[in-house]
């Protein structure tokens, strides 16, 4: 009797570590956008096709409604939106869809580099991912900072993006919080371009905005301890009502 009551406790305190476990802030790197789930996006279009004078502080309404975007250029700005080629009166010759509005951190006319671009959100979020290139032909890093406030919460990296012309070929970063919807804040650079000789880049470009603001879906791992603990338990119950 004794030993079961200590089995009974010890699945007691593995069933904790894994409620812990699934409540820890968890955020995992997605490379391919074919493994990344969205509720909602943002489209640049909305703030203006071809717009060269994005500021500091412009806000952006996601397709349905549900996500406002504070847009900041860490370098003052201000921005642009461009037009993917081919399109009539396109501005872009890069890597994203054909047509695709985009965000970049520099001025058209002015091609001034500004770093990079920072985005607030209205709400928390348990995803968010885009597509990115760096301006300048070539091969580049990108980089995406997750905050919580001004809690950070992850810094991850993406080493093999190509910057040229093949429409489609642009390199995708999601993130995903399994823990909870705590994504309130990201930081976005394309660095170490390769076309440039000092190794920065003229700009950061990305494509529209994909959110998930639902309940992440629990890390696997979680799952399968949970359950284990749960079935531990019922056999160990039902062996000592039997006994007893």
């Amino acid at each position: 009797m004794r030993r079961l009551l200590m089995s009974v406790a010890a699945v007691g305190i593995l069933m904790g570590a894994a409620a812990s476990a699934a409540k820890a802030d968890s955020i995992t790197l997605v490379r391919t956008i074919g493994t990344y789930s969205y509720n909602d996006y943002q489209p640049w279009a909305e703030i203006g096709v071809n717009n060269f004078n994005v500021t500091n502080g412009t806000v952006a309404t996601s397709q349905f409604g549900t996500v406002s975007t504070t847009i900041n250029f860490a370098q003052g700005g201000p921005g642009s939106t461009l037009l993917e080629c081919p399109a009539t009166n396109c501005t872009w010759a890069g890597t994203f869809g054909p047509g695709d509005s985009i965000l970049a951190s520099y001025n058209k006319n002015s091609h001034k580099g500004e770093g990079a671009i920072d985005l607030t959100f209205s709400k928390g979020l348990s995803g968010i991912g885009f597509e990115i290139q760096g301006n300048e032909y070539g091969t580049f890093s990108a980089e995406i900072e997750a905050f919580n406030g001004s809690t950070p919460l992850g810094t991850f990296y993406a080493f093999n993006g190509v910057s040229g012309y093949d429409p489609g070929s642009a390199i995708f970063m999601g993130l995903q919080d399994l823990s909870g919807a705590n994504i309130t804040g990201i930081d976005i650079l394309a660095y170490n371009c390769s076309g440039n000789n000092g190794g920065s880049c003229n700009g950061t470009a990305v494509d529209r905005l994909l959110f998930e603001t639902g309940t992440p879906t629990p890390e696997p791992s979680s799952l399968l301890l949970l359950g284990s603990g749960l079935g531990a338990l019922t056999f160990l119950r039902r062996k000592l009502f039997s006994r007893s």
